[in-house]
């Protein structure tokens, strides 16, 4: 369970890797793809060598990972993240940066990673997509085209 690789049509995902700083520092920079999570964007790479270890590394390390850097295959280089908690929140999140919107990438990552998610889980299909933060109405709207 330890956050295999995923493929779909267009898409690779896959942990982040400490090569990807400069990634994850465009995708978690931005303000706006960053709504509504519950730290503020970072502001230098410095900040996103931290975050990388804190966050992402930390996870990597338990029995049970779901939070995957979201690459075009044509590169293999993240654009954006989807995750699914493994707790009891079984909280549903989401980030791609800006230029990608509005093309279908975030409800192919996130099918996927659902899909593998309820797999694992012996068909618990109860997730609930960012119910924890006002204002989600987007993640429930990605959510329900998968």
């Amino acid at each position: 369970m330890d956050t295999p690789v995923l493929i779909t049509e267009r898409l690779i995902l896959r942990k982040f890797e400490e090569s990807d700083l400069e990634a994850v520092y465009k995708i978690y920079s931005d303000t706006e793809v960053n709504k509504f999570l519950p730290w503020f964007p970072l502001k230098t790479i410095e900040e996103t060598k931290v975050f990388y270890e804190a966050h992402l590394v930390s996870r990597y390390n338990q029995k049970c990972a779901y939070y995957y850097a979201v690459c075009l295959k044509k590169d293999n280089y993240p654009i954006g993240y989807v995750n699914v908690g493994a707790d009891d929140s079984y909280d549903f999140g989401y980030g791609i940066c800006k230029e990608f919107w509005h093309k279908g990438i975030a409800a192919e990552a996130g099918k996927a990673v659902v899909e593998q998610f309820c797999c694992a889980f012996c068909g618990n299909r109860y997730i609930m997509p960012g119910c924890r933060y006002p204002l989600m109405y987007g993640y429930i709207c990605l959510f329900e085209k998968c």
